[in-house]
């Protein structure tokens, strides 16, 4: 489940880098291989967070719910904050 945290924490701290860094140089400074790279990097992250997180709803027996509620959280900026407090629960 550490492992787990780690990378749903990485995750979000790249979707935030995504979103309020590497988007804003790009339409506002007019670099968008910044998004390009960020965006590359971010998707692998999800990638993982994802393959990891099935692997503990398998393994933990996480009700289809939370289980939701865990994918929903990987997708909103600041989500992993919610996620780690319930993680640390578990």
């Amino acid at each position: 489940m550490a492992n787990f945290r780690t990378i749903s924490y990485i995750e979000g701290v790249s979707l935030l880098l995504l979103l309020f860094v590497a988007m804003p140089v790009k339409y506002l400074g007019g670099y968008p291989f910044a998004v390009t790279v960020m965006g590359w990097i971010h998707g692998v992250l999800f990638i993982g967070f994802v393959a990891m997180a099935t692997h503990c709803a398998q393994k933990n027996k996480w009700s289809n719910r939370f289980y939701s509620a865990v994918m929903l959280a990987g997708i909103i900026p600041l989500g992993f904050f919610w996620l780690d407090r319930k993680l640390k629960r578990l």
